[in-house]
């Protein structure tokens, strides 16, 4: 009878413990997922709030130049007027006039013309999108990562 009791205690246990285990794994999962252990790496995206148009898949050389391509998230079809984007302290406006569809993006948009920067230097840059559709707007992005 005595056995019984041991065995009842230990899978009590488990099944305590184990569940909190499981929810720990998960979230850590979801973390790792989404790249919290990994803040060195370029955003995808504008990592800032949900934004009507966002600089996607970017980079900047060392050279002084930053490439990306932008995404429409504004729900409708817009055109996308111009980009005032700011690096160190440079602030270069590129004259873009493209029309992107519902979830659609450009072509890859190259600004140059920043200061050359060391490789490993981190890069911080601002865009500001000025757009057209059913109502005009601006739409706002920082980019942080590494040359």
């Amino acid at each position: 009878m005595l056995g019984k009791k041991k065995g009842q205690a230990a899978m009590e246990y488990l099944m305590t413990y184990g569940w909190a285990i499981l929810a720990v794994v998960i979230v850590g999962g979801v973390l790792y997922y989404y790249g919290v252990f990994e803040p060195d790496m370029p955003a995808q995206g504008c990592p800032n709030a949900p934004v009507a148009v966002e600089a996607n898949a970017w980079s900047y050389d060392g050279d002084g130049t930053l490439r990306f391509v932008a995404r429409n998230n504004a729900g409708e079809d817009i055109t996308i007027n111009s980009v005032n984007a700011t690096v160190a302290g440079d602030e270069i406006e590129q004259v873009i006039e493209q029309t992107v569809s519902i979830g659609d993006q450009t072509g890859e948009i190259d600004i140059d013309g920043f200061s050359e920067m060391d490789p490993g230097t981190t890069v911080e840059a601002d865009l500001v999108f000025d757009y057209d559709g059913t109502l005009e707007g601006q739409s706002t992005c920082t980019l942080r990562g590494e040359v």
